[in-house]
């Protein structure tokens, strides 16, 4: 996901309108172009507590449009950590 990206193909988060617009999907950490099924192609509305703590933590972090909002220290996209818990999943 990017902040605030032009690109309308792009998964972008917008600062201004508390929205993430979902334009495509990542497969193997890579992007796909699109998104799984037209219904995946949506707007998400954020609530303003989260909205808020994005826009803290990308003016701390100095994030540019454009960029990734979560990104590593030379600017690529974070890869998926797929992790197990010890006990392992747990059951109602």
């Amino acid at each position: 996901m990017r902040v605030n990206s032009d690109n309308e193909k792009e998964t972008s988060w917008n600062p201004l309108t508390a929205t993430v617009s979902v334009r495509d999907g990542c497969f193997r950490g890579r992007s796909t172009g699109r998104t799984k099924t037209s219904a995946g192609r949506r707007n998400v509305i954020l609530c303003s507590e989260l909205n808020q703590a994005l826009i803290a933590f990308t003016s701390n972090e100095k994030r540019e449009n454009g960029n990734f909002l979560f990104q590593s220290k030379n600017g690529l996209p974070l890869k998926t950590i797929h992790t197990t818990l010890p006990n392992g999943p747990t059951r109602p």
